[in-house]
């Protein structure tokens, strides 16, 4: 039996801009890989009417021979989904939801999961424009309101896992945004993959009344160990 194993680091989803909600018509460019380096990774999402669909041309523009990164360059609703990378071996990295609304108001938080600890800001921002912190906004989380209308924006100083949730906003006059999940990820999030490969060589026969009715032998075994 033989045990080979490769460590790689799991590959981050990165948006541009930084934000999971966008208006019709947007650029939205997405990119796999750790500190600039795609290689390996493959771009893929999940739509209302699609599953498992790498970028071409029927929605996106690639940038890269792998498909690693796609530009989409006039977003519509039926581009929300779930966006994430996959490795040549087969591995996921984490999903991202992106939202591309028809609506007047969207909510500008950020896109990946955030450290805990760090500052967050969520913004409100009406289509045509860019986010005003100045201009009341009411903002909400799982759907209650956080207290009193505030000036465009909301900021935690140091979040914690406890402000995971769906928040949305909403101004006087623009309407409501749609929910995005705000994702915070504790000091001990995973941030490397082994993909562990086993070679096993086992001879596995079947007998009935003294004889052997089949032969077969289980060759390798593969799984990914995280830590």
């Amino acid at each position: 039996m033989g045990i080979t194993s490769l460590c790689l680091m799991l590959s981050t989803l990165v948006l541009h801009p930084d934000r999971s909600q966008f208006f019709s018509y947007d650029s939205i460019t997405l990119t796999c890989g750790e500190a600039g380096n795609s290689g390996g990774w493959t771009l893929k999402r999940n739509t209302s009417f699609h599953t498992s669909q790498m970028c071409d041309s029927d929605w996106g523009v690639s940038s890269s021979a792998t498909a690693s990164s796609c530009v989409i360059e006039d977003a519509y609703p039926l581009d929300s989904g779930v966006y994430w990378c996959q490795s040549a071996l087969g591995e996921n990295g984490r999903g991202v939801n992106v939202t591309v609304t028809d609506g007047d108001v969207i909510l500008e938080s950020p896109g990946l999961p955030v450290t805990e600890g760090d500052e967050v800001t969520l913004l409100c921002s009406s289509k045509g424009r860019e986010a005003t912190p100045g201009s009341s906004a009411t903002f909400y989380k799982d759907g209650v309101p956080l207290g009193a209308p505030t000036a465009g924006s909301v900021t935690f100083p140091k979040v914690s896992e406890s402000d995971e949730g769906f928040y949305a906003c909403e101004l006087p006059a623009g309407g409501r945004s749609p929910p995005s999940w705000l994702a915070v990820n504790g000091n001990d999030r995973v941030l490397f993959a082994r993909s562990v490969h086993v070679e096993v060589s086992v001879s596995i026969k079947s007998y009935e009344h003294g004889h052997m009715r089949s032969e077969g032998s289980i060759e390798a075994i593969s799984f990914l160990q995280t830590y």
